[in-house]
Order: structure tokens, then C-alpha cells, then sequence
């Protein structure tokens, strides 16, 4: 994974990559960052620039030995301890290792429930045992096969409980040129005795227009509309921005326009057919589409309020927000359309019939849109 492959975290690898150029890279790290921010491609990142033997200022060569034998996640000075499952007395932690470099190789991304599933762990709880971490202990007292730094990666310090009090002492005192990096979806579920011995590095939401220009230049979706509406559902989470790009099946503007144009005229022939056409969509796009809606009126409500700040929209996006918020409707009216929407997409969540949930949020709607 080279820097220029993570997606945004822009001022989290300047500041990793200055500090490893000058010598000032702390023994103990930890980034932490909400699902999908990105925070082992960072720590992967961070490891072959570290590492590279012909590195730039601003990322790693791609093409020297240590950046080769990161590209399989290889390197013999590189390590890797991350929560296991209880699948059998045979299954040894290496074996796990290399299922582990697998998922992460194809989706740097995953998470925590994707590689228990990857295990075949069904129900079983995932963790970091005391084992697990007495070995790691033993790795690091070695030293390095190629002379350089050595550095473990501790992915999910969150699965460690009470044992993570075992790796206290190394976290202090690691032995000479080694580099112990732990990547945490929530600091707070982090041990405080793990806390107060790393740098946090705190890993923010992603920019919505970072994600979709990430959708656009890998070519996960077509065109810039589609890649703009994941980016709003996304909020922030380039993982989740994956899955949509996967399972949302149709533009989500057309139908927005429809259902309002309907609502405007009270066109309830208009709204019965909107409300079948979700309930025969299923459940995720159904629930998919309440929040893009949800969305547009907060741009809406932006537009009208700031009308000279960016609004990241397509075109045709641009134009429906713009006569929204013509409309001028009062902040309360937002909120109140914002909550029937909420309550709409939970019942549908919780397995109510999709054609009655969208025809009560019509008539509910009515009023507010004619305000």
C-alpha cells in the first residue's frame, strides 16, 4: 500500500512521512479513525515508507526489494497480530496469518466482521489472546533479518481486554529500532494504561469528495452522479462506499424528483406508484434511498441559508437542489421531514412492509412539502 493508493487522510501521512524522514518516528503509535477511514492502508502505508530503501518525500519507490516484499505483505521485519476466532485445536496462528494478508491485499478496507466471516467464525467472538500477544513479544526480542527497523502492526487493539496490559513494558521500552503501530476504530474502547504510552494519531471521516473521486478513478463506478450519491450515503466511510457502489442498483435522483414532483401537485396516483416501486425494490434500496433523500435536504437547507458555499452535486443534482431551496422552507420544516424519513427507514429496517411505510410517509410528507 503506497500513500498515494489511501484514500484522503492527507495530513495523517504528511505527518507520518516527516517524521520517519526525520528520524523522529515515535516507538509507539496508535491511529484511530471510525470504520472505513482507512486506518491500516495509513499504517501499511507508513510501514513501506519507512521501510523503502529509495523512498521519496512523498511516498515509497514501489519497485525496491523492501517495497516488493511489502507488496504480499512479506517482509521479514514486518509483523502482523490481529483478532483470531476459536475455529479448532489445530488451527495455528499462522495459518490465520496468511488468510489475514489475503483479505487485507484484496480489500485493505475490511472489517473486523468481514475477516471473522473470512475464518468462518458464524457466531464465535473474535480476540487477541494473551498467547497470541506472549508471541509477539518473542518476535520482537529477535532481531531484524535485514537489519533495519522491525515493526508490528496491531491491528484492533479493541479485541485485546485486559490481557493488553501484557504488552505494557515493550510499549515503554521497545527494543532498539523498533516501531509498534496499533490501528483502533475507537480509542475508547482501548486500554488508558495502552493509551498513555503511543502518539494518537487521529484519523477523520472522509471528505465526500474524496470518496468519490475514488469511486471515479478506480473505476468502481461509471460516472461522477452515481460516485457523488454513494459519497453522501457513504458519510464519511470509504468501506461502506464499496458496498453501496455494489448493491445500489439505480440513479436515487430520478425517483427523489418523481416522488416530490408527485408530492408538490398531490398527485396520489404518482404516490401510490412510488410507494410500490420501493416495496418492490426491497428493503436496502428502499432504506438506501431515505437517506439519499435525507441528504439533499440537508444540501437544500445548506443552499438556502449559505447560497455561496460549495455544494458538492452533480449537475442535474445542482438544479433539483437549487429549486428546493427556492422553496424556502424554515429550518423546522427540515427537521420534521428529516425525522419522518429517520422513523420511515427504521420501520423498514425492522421488516415493516415497505408499500404501507412509504405511502404513511407520503401523507405525512404532504403538509410539510405544501408549508
Amino acid at each position: 500500500m503506497l500513500f498515494q493508493q489511501v484514500v484522503d487522510q492527507e495530513n495523517a501521512g504528511q505527518n507520518l512521512r516527516q517524521m520517519i524522514r526525520q528520524g523522529q518516528l515515535p516507538h509507539a503509535l496508535l491511529l484511530y479513525g471510525r470504520e472505513g477511514t482507512g486506518g491500516l492502508p495509513v499504517a501499511l502505508a507508513a510501514t513501506r515508507y519507512l521501510l523503502c530503501q529509495e523512498r521519496t518525500e512523498e511516498d515509497s519507490c514501489g519497485h525496491c526489494a523492501n517495497c516488493r516484499k511489502m507488496d504480499k505483505l512479506e517482509h521479514p521485519d514486518v509483523h502482523f497480530t490481529f483478532p483470531t476466532i476459536n475455529r479448532d485445536k489445530k488451527a495455528k496462528y499462522n495459518q490465520f496469518l496468511s488468510e489475514f494478508r489475503e483479505v487485507v491485499l484484496q480489500r485493505p478496507y475490511a472489517t473486523a466482521f468481514e475477516l471473522f466471516q473470512f475464518f468462518g467464525a458464524e457466531n464465535k467472538q473474535g480476540k487477541i489472546s494473551a498467547d497470541t500477544l506472549r508471541d509477539m513479544l518473542e518476535n520482537l526480542s529477535l532481531k531484524s533479518y535485514e537489519g533495519n527497523f522491525k515493526v508490528q502492526i496491531i491491528w484492533r487493539p479493541e479485541f485485546m481486554g485486559r490481557e493488553g496490559n501484557i504488552i505494557l513494558k515493550m510499549l515503554e521500552e521497545p527494543p532498539e529500532q523498533t516501531i509498534i503501530m496499533l490501528v483502533a476504530e475507537s480509542r475508547h474502547e482501548v486500554l488508558p494504561t495502552i493509551l498513555s504510552r503511543c502518539q494518537l494519531i487521529n484519523l477523520p471521516p472522509l471528505p465526500q469528495a474524496a470518496i468519490a473521486q475514488a469511486l471515479l478513478n478506480r473505476h468502481i463506478v461509471p460516472d461522477e452522479s452515481r460516485a457523488l450519491q454513494i459519497a453522501r450515503l457513504a458519510e464519511g466511510n470509504y468501506h461502506e462506499a464499496l458496498q453501496l457502489a455494489q448493491h445500489l442498483e439505480n440513479d436515487l435522483l430520478t425517483p427523489m424528483r418523481h416522488w416530490f414532483n408527485a408530492l408538490a401537485t398531490n398527485n396520489r396516483i404518482q404516490i401510490s406508484k412510488v410507494a410500490e416501486e420501493w416495496h418492490k425494490a426491497g428493503r436496502v434500496q428502499s432504506r438506501n434511498f431515505l437517506a439519499y433523500v435525507q441528504s439533499m435536504l440537508n444540501q437544500a437547507l445548506r443552499m438556502q441559508y449559505m447560497p455561496n458555499g460549495a455544494v458538492l452535486a452533480s449537475e442535474a443534482e445542482a438544479q433539483f437542489l437549487s429549486r428546493l431551496a427556492s422553496k424556502k422552507y424554515k429550518p423546522e420544516v427540515y427537521a420534521a421531514m428529516s425525522q419522518l424519513l429517520n422513523q420511515t427507514s427504521r420501520a423498514i429496517g425492522q421488516n415493516a412492509n415497505a408499500k404501507i411505510a412509504f405511502h404513511a410517509l407520503s401523507i405525512r410528507m404532504l403538509p410539510l412539502v405544501h408549508s
